[in-house]
């Protein structure tokens, strides 16, 4: 009875492995295969490249586990330790290329956010220097109009604010 049970426990445990890996298949896209086992525990997917390489991740993770149940309790915490240390530096180096990554985005968007501020202020000195030109043109322009004027009529503009002044006052 209670190899029976074993059996059913391994086999829904294997059917449930079958389903986790064709279910990833899926979402992966890639084309759904077939676990078989023989009597001798031997595993075989028949399927995509992709899923042998997972199935037989699963394969390994299994060894490992059931080496462990045959190690004692100390080295078997020695081991679970050197793992947790394994994946901490892997996990730690994962961050810090993450956060060289984003140090170096944030580099380029600087650089290219400086470089459109001095785009844009060499584009704002250009416009100023055209509007500064185009003043004194106009400035120029009025003197000459002004100089043609006063020959014109033989009289300053000083002289008709000074006479617009008296008769004001008067």
């Amino acid at each position: 009875m209670k190899a029976r049970t074993e059996g059913k426990i391994q086999t829904v445990r294997l059917r449930k492995e079958c389903m986790d890996i064709n279910d990833t298949a899926r979402r992966n896209g890639k084309g759904v295969g077939e676990l078989k086992i023989e009597d001798s525990g031997k595993r075989q997917w028949s399927g995509d490249n992709e899923l042998r390489k997972f199935q037989h991740c699963n394969g390994r993770r299994e060894k490992s586990k059931r080496k462990a149940e045959e190690r004692n309790p100390l080295a078997q915490m020695e081991e679970e330790k050197r793992d947790h240390e394994a994946k901490m530096k892997k996990m730690e180096s994962e961050m810090e290329q993450v956060f060289e990554m984003k140090v170096r985005e944030k580099k380029q968007k600087l650089k290219d956010s400086e470089a459109d501020l001095q785009r844009r202020h060499e584009q704002m000195k250009k416009a100023l220097e055209q509007q500064v030109k185009e003043l004194e043109d106009k400035r120029r322009a009025y003197e000459k109009e002004k100089q043609v004027w006063e020959q014109a009529n033989n009289v300053t503009l000083e002289e008709l604010r000074r006479r617009s002044l008296e008769a004001n006052s008067k």
